[in-house]
């Protein structure tokens, strides 16, 4: 149960309305999002992703973590410096820090994208699903990737005492990826000696459906 907390909050933190108090996170803020009625937090949280990556279940999460993944190690998200800063606290000793840096990141784009400069005028029951979608699809994407790469240089802190994330070894994963409706755990996994600390990729496949919105059977 701690596990699945610290992968939920992890996601969470990552999501810019989960970091800002205003109308509840976003809650109380109503919008449209290709024609449907809906609220700020819930675009950002489950209508933009589900809408970039096509789908709602974990073989989309992992398809969208394997891209991810490719766009860390040869892509957009390459360059060292960019790995350096979303390394830069990754510590369980210091989480209430780490936390405070995280959410100050994500909170950023609040004031840089998800709410006009000239808020609350004319956004209100505004039609997101195009033009700011299109804006969006970035931020969703880089910040996704960052919330993989913190979360699976934590676990590793926590499993082993280091980030295995200079490695950029790619994990297959505790889950058969033949099962991925339902998250089975590898048979005869408790016979293997331990690895060593794995790279972000299946980590961000846990993780990249959207923000902390798992769902427990899936883990």
């Amino acid at each position: 149960m701690a596990l699945k907390f610290i992968i939920h909050f992890i996601g969470d933190i990552h999501q810019p309305l989960h970091t800002e108090d205003l109308l509840r996170g976003g809650n109380g803020i109503h919008v449209t999002f290709d024609g449907r009625r809906d609220n700020l937090h819930s675009v950002w949280d489950t209508a933009i992703p589900e809408k970039y990556i096509g789908g709602n279940a974990m073989r989309d999460a992992t398809t969208w973590s394997n891209s991810l993944h490719t766009e860390i190690e040869t892509g957009k998200f390459k360059d060292s410096s960019i790995k350096r800063a979303w390394s830069a606290c990754i510590d369980p000793k210091t989480a209430e820090k780490c936390t405070l840096v995280w959410a100050n990141g994500s909170n950023k784009w609040m004031c840089d994208y998800v709410l006009p400069a000239d808020y609350p005028r004319g956004f209100e029951g505004s039609e997101l699903g195009g033009e700011y979608y299109d804006g969006a699809v970035a931020i969703v994407d880089e910040l996704v990737a960052q919330a993989g790469w913190r979360l699976a240089g934590y676990l590793n802190m926590i499993a082993a005492g280091k980030t295995g994330l200079s490695t950029g070894a790619q994990s297959d994963g505790f889950w058969d990826q033949n099962d991925l409706g339902h998250g089975r755990e590898r048979p005869g996994r408790g016979d293997r000696e331990p690895r060593a600390p794995r790279g972000p990729k299946k980590l961000m496949g846990q993780i990249g459906g959207w923000w902390g919105n798992l769902r427990a059977g899936e883990l």
